[in-house]
């Protein structure tokens, strides 16, 4: 079901920039070798870990006002369902926008 708060917007932005505006990070990044650069991190932001592997360096800690090293199974469920959801979101706007220019 499409509900109008749940829109996505495109994003010239790298994540770095990305990073340094954002109040909450959460990484799921299924590699050892993957780190959230702690420099990049806007201060006070949330940091979440959902990844077996811990995505973020030692020194967040420093950096953000919360960090959350891991996260059951059903939140990472939860994430997931949330995620794929806000993607079909996005086709189905795709798919809208098309008849709604017919229209005019």
């Amino acid at each position: 079901m499409y509900h109008p708060r749940h829109i996505t917007h495109p994003s010239s932005n790298t994540l770095e920039q990305c990073l340094a505006i954002s109040d909450v990070v959460i990484s799921a990044v299924p590699s050892a070798s993957y780190k959230v650069n702690t420099a990049v991190l806007k201060d006070g932001c949330i940091c979440v870990n959902v990844s077996s592997e811990k995505n973020f360096e030692k020194d967040v800690r420093e950096k953000a006002s919360l960090y959350l090293p891991s996260v059951g199974k059903v939140t990472i469920m939860m994430l997931t369902r949330n995620l794929m959801r806000l993607t079909n979101y996005q086709d189905m706007l795709k798919q809208e926008a098309p008849k709604s220019t017919e229209q005019q």
